[in-house]
């Protein structure tokens, strides 16, 4: 949730791919750190480790990328539909 509240905030009701791209990184690098920051003080998650870190980035980043793309189909697709109808 965090990191959907931070790219909400980043993007600013923005349709443009490059500022939705920017803000869901961001957002993702942000979120990651916090993860790392916290595993840090839980007994639960276990000290951060470098393969800890990467887990806890790659996803978040990887999702950042991957959801602009999605919201850009959807974005279009939305379009498309006013247009015809």
């Amino acid at each position: 949730m965090l990191i959907g509240y931070v790219a909400g905030a980043l993007n600013k009701r923005s349709s443009s791919y490059k500022r939705m791209l920017i803000s869901g990184v961001t957002a993702g690098i942000v979120g990651s750190f916090v993860v790392v920051f916290t595993s840090n003080f839980s007994s639960i998650l276990g000290p951060a480790t470098l393969g800890g870190s990467v887990t806890s980035f790659l996803p978040r980043v990887l999702a950042g990328l991957i959801v602009p793309l999605v919201a850009r189909a959807f974005l279009r697709h939305g379009e498309n539909r006013k247009r015809n109808g």
